[in-house]
């Protein structure tokens, strides 16, 4: 769900997701997969945006697509 109210959503505020893609900036981003229970997985990578497109579906809430493209290698670790 897209949330302009998020800073890391709101297109003004510095390093946000747009501001990020609009500048082109290398950041840290860290995706969490989640397990069974309470284990999870988390991917943390460096790599900058270069898609970022806001939807607004008639039924539903704000959506965004965000492509991230990854610079480097990718750091996992699995919290049980």
């Amino acid at each position: 769900v897209f949330d302009p109210d998020l800073a890391s959503h709101d297109p003004t505020v510095s390093n946000s997701l747009y501001d990020l893609l609009v500048d082109g900036t290398v950041a840290t981003f860290r995706v969490t997969y989640p397990g069974a229970s309470t284990a999870t997985t988390t991917a943390t990578f460096s790599g900058f945006v270069s898609g970022f497109e806001i939807t607004s579906p008639m039924e539903d809430g704000l959506t965004a697509d965000v492509t991230i493209k990854i610079s480097g290698a990718i750091t996992w670790a699995h919290v049980a």
